[in-house]
């Protein structure tokens, strides 16, 4: 099995336990259908979908391989191990749970993204960094002002300070 079918099904895997956990959740106060629980649902969705995409296109690809090559032996080699990506994107969740209280989670997801955009193979940092940043604080923004859920603001506190209520 290819490491891209693995990880195809981890992602999947993953999905359900977040979806299980969703379900399981219970607000007090909260609307039947609304509250806390809607965004770990939709992230479990994600995640779920994700995972099938993968697979299926890790799927396809081996059999266009396997196709071409026209060899049983040629079909059996398994795609090489990328360790430079791998522990670029590790050494972004590491980063991201060392920053996230300190610097706050604008930079710390905005580094994470950039270490994951590297290990993906981006070989534009400054791009990165860019989308890193906007993505980063649109979440930031969505969830302490739109949602009242408080993110870490860390040294940019001053900056990202929600208005008063």
């Amino acid at each position: 099995m290819s490491a891209r079918l693995v990880i195809a099904a981890a992602v999947v895997g993953l999905g359900l336990l977040v979806g299980a956990g969703a379900a399981n959740f219970r607000a007090i106060g909260a609307a039947p259908g609304a509250g806390p629980a809607i965004f770990p649902a939709l992230v479990a969705i994600g995640l779920v979908v994700s995972g099938i995409l993968v697979g299926l296109e890790a799927w396809r690809e081996a059999r266009g391989r396997a196709a071409a090559a026209g060899d049983v032996a040629a079909q059996a080699g398994p795609a090489a191990f990328d360790w430079r990506g791998f522990l670029l994107v590790a050494a972004g969740l590491a980063a991201f749970v060392a920053l996230v209280e300190r610097a706050g989670f604008v930079l710390a997801a905005s580094a994470l993204f950039v270490l994951v955009a590297r290990g993906f193979g981006s070989r534009r940092p400054v791009r990165s960094a860019a989308i890193g940043v906007v993505l980063a604080a649109v979440v930031y923004v969505v969830f302490t002002r739109g949602l009242g859920l408080p993110l870490p603001a860390g040294i940019l506190e001053g900056v990202l300070a929600a208005p008063p209520r």
